[in-house]
């Protein structure tokens, strides 16, 4: 019954999504897949999860009608100004593009080989502590629950987060040329190294929505305005890109075997037959559906773990000032719940229960949806092409939020950097015409 209710909403959100932004892809039928999702999958229980407590529902509920009432807010008052009318790009407002891509290309070859150098940098120490690549997989495990605990000093910090602004840039790219570029596959490569060396999931997920909807975004562009049409060689080669990301995140998963090897042991007799499974297996159902029970548990404890006001929020905020003692650093690790199987992440909202409590989980929903929907008109009926990093950045938290609330360090240096490389770009336009 839940996974039919879910399949029923999804479909209503898909509906009036396309009503509101004219768009099969857009932030609410993007919110519904990624909620309804994981509700449909929860339902399935192929696992045996614990019921959902009725705060819970409410809770998730609510914040998804939140969600909704901030879009349709904003679809309204454009609706009610009759501004409804695409936007006619000009040459002018691709001033990225100066010199047919020249200085877009060589920075995202410039900031992509400054991630590739400081993940090749962390593999020569993984290499020195541990001998052989076959070695470090070996000892998958301990290189995670290291990095975790902040133990392993040994890598260049924070230069790797530079692979995030590149790939945002050749998202862009990508659409723009209509193929593969060698910038694209620096970033790439950059980030699927440094993935493999820390064994984590999430950053190669954050890179991977990255780079999907700065394309699809810019592709809307040229298509909305007759500029480009999709053609097979773009979509297949941003397939190539995106199937490498895919790939890394399944070798982390295989390396990762002996922490995730005990789902299957609750999983149905239909989903353990995919126990090895490259894309579908018993740990990749148990991360895609269980987040809402750790919520539902975290907010059944009687005894929470005490969090600074707003600590997931500003976590890179707390973390900096946290160095210098005058608050006490927050932990990267949430307190777990059992669901059957031990977790911690409990959704984005979570996050802001932790963070705001009800407050929180009501009214940032409402304001995502609000401003998302906001910039998606400037975008498309207004002709601000700055609004293509707001846009993927808001889709991006969106796209984590089955997961956390995903306003780390990555975020907001991806965010920022890009603002400054679209800047700098401006000017050389400004400069050389």
């Amino acid at each position: 019954m839940i996974s039919l209710l879910s399949t029923i909403v999804f479909v209503f959100s898909f509906w009036v999504g396309k009503i509101v932004y004219k768009k099969k892809i857009n932030p609410i039928s993007f919110y519904a897949f990624i909620w309804c999702g994981m509700i449909f999958l929860y339902g399935l229980r192929l696992i045996p999860f614990s019921d959902l407590t009725s705060e819970s529902w409410t809770l998730i509920i609510l914040s998804y009608f939140s969600f909704f009432c901030g879009a349709i807010l904003v679809y309204a008052f454009y609706n009610l100004n009759g501004n409804l009318e695409l936007y006619k790009w000009q040459k002018k407002d691709f001033f990225i593009f100066v010199n047919d891509g020249k200085y877009l290309n060589l920075a995202i070859i410039i900031l992509g080989s400054i991630g590739l150098i400081a993940a090749i940098q962390h593999w020569l120490h993984l290499l020195n502590q541990y001998g052989s690549i076959a070695e470090v997989f070996i000892h998958a495990p301990r290189v995670y629950r290291y990095r975790i605990d902040n133990k392993d000093q040994g890598a260049i910090p924070f230069l790797w987060l530079f692979s995030y602004v590149a790939i945002f840039l050749a998202g862009i790219f990508t659409a723009y040329k209509k193929k593969i570029t060698i910038g694209a596959v620096i970033a790439i490569i950059g980030l699927s190294l440094k993935s493999l060396a820390t064994f984590t999931r999430s950053g190669v997920l954050f890179g991977l929505l990255e780079f999907v909807f700065a394309f699809i975004l810019f592709n809307n562009i040229f298509v909305a305005n007759n500029k480009r049409q999709s053609s097979i060689k773009k979509i297949l080669g941003s397939l190539i890109l995106i199937l490498i990301l895919i790939s890394t995140t399944s070798v982390v998963r295989l390396a990762r075997t002996g922490m995730d090897s005990h789902f299957s042991q609750g999983a149905s007799s239909s989903l353990r037959q995919f126990e090895n499974g490259l894309i579908i297996s018993p740990a990749v159902y148990f991360y895609l559906a269980s987040q809402i029970v750790v919520f539902s548990k975290y907010l059944e404890d009687d005894f929470p773990e005490k969090n600074l006001f707003g600590e997931s929020t500003f976590f890179p905020i707390y973390r900096f000032i946290g160095k210098f003692d005058l608050v006490e650093k927050p932990d990267f690790r949430s307190k777990g719940y059992y669901t059957p199987f031990w977790s911690n992440t409990s959704t984005y909202l979570g996050n802001l229960h932790k963070d705001f409590g009800y407050t929180g989980v009501l009214l940032f929903p409402f304001f995502l949806g609000l401003f998302i929907t906001h910039c998606w008109y400037k975008l498309f009926l207004n002709g601000n092409i700055y609004y293509i990093i707001t846009l993927t950045f808001l889709f991006i938290i969106i796209g984590m939020s089955f997961f956390a609330l995903q306003l780390t360090v990555i975020w907001w240096v991806g965010l920022i950097f890009s603002f400054i490389v679209f800047t700098l770009l401006k000017n050389i336009n400004i400069v050389t015409s």
